[in-house]
């Protein structure tokens, strides 16, 4: 019977390199990944094997079908198979198809800065999404449910009621008052979180960049 191990780990700002070093290290008590679901949950098999393929973490958006297939024949090439991710999904995990297969997708400081150009690119396009989505909350924020806490609980009558019947309402919708108190939020969130991950990614491009030219 195989031994899983499943293991959740959110990274919050999609550091790529800190993620592949993550499920690396993982792999080194024996551990292949072999799945990867929702973005946080990794599952991992016991192997008795000396060789355990290196995951690797590539970025790149394709136009169409025909080049997203030449793409990964040139992975192929180089030894490298895909473990997860699609045409539509720029975010791909790869593991090497033999020991031969050199540890690194790019190693070369010039590749290494492209890939972090792409992702930097990716975050900046949906900057202005954010943008509008969150002024369109701000509008309307006088009226939140944040400013006014009690019109979140819709069930009517709830503030009327007393004892044991008003504990046993107002518990069961607080997580949905909650969800329609932070919502207008939640646009906030977004927007740092790719106005992060963007400069990040920016800094790291800017970063081996100047290194390839030293």
């Amino acid at each position: 019977m195989e031994e899983i191990k499943v293991k959740y780990h959110l990274f919050l700002f999609a550091d790529l390199e800190q993620e592949e070093k993550w499920i690396n290290g993982q792999q080194l008590e024996g551990y292949q990944l072999v799945e990867i679901l929702s973005g946080f949950k990794y599952i991992f098999k016991k192997v008795e094997s000396d060789f355990i393929p290196t995951v690797r973490i590539d970025y790149r958006e394709m136009k169409n079908q025909a080049d997203y297939e030449d793409y990964l024949a040139l992975f192929e090439d180089m030894g490298w198979q895909l473990l997860k991710g699609s045409r539509w999904n720029g975010y791909r995990y790869f593991q090497q198809s033999s020991p031969e297969t050199e540890e690194f997708i790019y190693s070369s400081p010039e590749s290494q800065a492209q890939l972090y150009k792409r992702y930097s690119m990716q975050g900046l396009m949906w900057i202005p999404f954010y943008l509008l989505m969150m002024n369109s909350a701000l509008r309307n924020y006088s009226n939140s449910f944040f400013l006014n806490p009690k019109s979140a609980y819709l069930t009517q009558g709830l503030w009327e009621r007393q004892g044991t019947e008003f504990w046993q309402a107002f518990l069961f919708e607080t997580p949905f008052a909650l969800l329609r108190i932070f919502s207008d939020l939640f646009w906030v969130v977004m927007l740092i979180y790719f106005v992060y991950r963007t400069l990040s990614s920016y800094l790291k491009y800017r970063q081996l960049n100047q290194k390839d030219k030293s």
